[in-house]
């Protein structure tokens, strides 16, 4: 989970950071923190960056730019929650369960 939760960290702040957000950084270790958090963890951290996107001016369109950071960040989790995951835990053999437990 920490190797995940790193990967998808780095891949937010590396996100924000070429959107122009400041603080991407902060937000990237927010996000590695919060990811450990089941369920609503991840989006508590994706929404922490809109106030700073919306109130800073020298953005010039700061709906599209809260839009883009949004939708890139649900794509990311999408990715790391469904892909990224399952192929760690599938590379353990103790983590590995027969389809019939799982049902």
């Amino acid at each position: 989970k920490g190797l995940s939760s790193g990967g998808y960290a780095f891949c937010i702040w590396i996100l924000l950071h070429f959107i122009g957000v400041d603080l991407a950084i902060v937000f990237g270790l927010i996000t590695f923190v919060f990811n450990f958090i089941p369920e609503v963890g991840p989006f508590m951290a994706m929404m922490l960056p809109l106030p700073v996107i919306l109130f800073d001016d020298r953005i010039g369109a700061p709906f599209q730019t809260m839009l883009l950071a949004l939708v890139g960040q649900m794509s990311l989790k999408v990715v790391f929650g469904n892909i990224v995951e399952i192929k760690l835990i599938e590379s353990q053999q103790e983590m590995r369960m027969h389809p019939v437990v799982i049902l």
